[in-house]
Order: structure tokens, then C-alpha cells, then sequence
């Protein structure tokens, strides 16, 4: 009868058919970028997940990024919490960088102040960053502690 017909018929469906199976892959390099920071200890790098508290009673907004290192180090948790401050009726632009506390084990260690530091609010309603922190002792027996290329992404209360 057409025996083209019938063939044509039938590589349409099969072509049809295969193409339902395929379905737009996830690049595996195009992971979120949410929740994650990072920076560098006295020259040693610490990959991170991240965490945000925001406390907004008394007219005052108080932001708290913790920066967990990931893998933890064998001798215990590890974090570094950046503490924020700004009056409830201004912009996140009017954040500051009020401390930097680096905590073992749940407990606080030491308290640093920031040498810099950005801060944005992402469309998600997280927050976005930048810090440093740079020892400035001028006593040579006190070990300088210098936290640098400090990033957060994306980090939600």
C-alpha cells in the first residue's frame, strides 16, 4: 500500500517516544550557591556552611552569620560568628560589623573586630558578604590572628 508511509509512521513515534525520556539535566557544577561561605584562617583556607539568626526586638535589628567549617577538624566544632547590628528603621545597608567571635566547641574563643566588610540583602531575603579581620599588635609575642577573604552567599534567618 505506501510502505513509506508506514515507515515514516513508525520513526516518528519512535523519535517521539525517545525524546520523552529526556529531560533538561541539572549541571552538577551549577549547585546552589545559598548558604555557604568561606575564608582564610593565618593563611589556611576554611570552606564553610552558614547560618543566620536575626533578632529584631528593642528597635534594633541583631544579624549573627555563623561560618561552620566543613569537614569540622577533628579536635571539635569549629565557627566563626559574625555579629551585626543596625536600628530597625534603616536599610541593610546601615548594618555594621559589631564583632567576630570565633568559637570551639559551642564555646567562645576570642572576640575580634572587623577591618572591612560588605553586606546585601539577596531576593531571597537572605543576606551576602564580605569581612576581614587584621591583627594589629605591636607586641611580636602576641601571635597575629588574620582572618581574610571572608564571603558569605545567600544566607537565611
Amino acid at each position: 500500500m505506501f510502505p513509506h508511509l508506514l515507515t515514516t509512521t513508525f520513526l516518528a513515534a519512535g523519535l517521539l517516544l525517545s525524546t520523552l525520556g529526556c529531560s533538561k539535566k541539572q549541571d552538577p557544577s551549577a549547585q546552589s550557591l545559598a548558604n555557604i561561605g568561606s575564608y582564610v584562617y593565618n593563611g589556611q583556607v576554611k570552606n564553610c556552611t552558614t547560618k543566620a539568626t536575626l533578632d529584631t526586638g528593642n528597635g534594633a535589628n541583631l544579624l549573627g552569620i555563623d561560618l561552620t567549617t566543613t569537614p569540622q577538624p577533628a579536635t571539635g566544632s569549629e565557627t566563626l560568628r559574625l555579629l551585626f547590628q543596625k536600628s530597625a528603621a534603616q536599610p541593610v545597608s546601615a548594618y555594621t560589623l559589631v564583632q567576630i567571635q570565633q568559637v570551639y566547641g559551642g564555646a567562645v574563643f576570642a572576640l575580634y573586630n572587623a577591618d572591612s566588610f560588605t553586606i546585601t540583602s539577596t531576593s531571597g531575603g537572605g543576606f551576602s558578604g564580605t569581612f576581614s579581620s587584621i591583627s594589629h599588635y605591636s607586641n611580636p609575642a602576641i601571635t597575629p590572628q588574620n582572618f581574610t577573604n571572608g564571603v558569605f552567599t545567600d544566607v537565611r534567618p
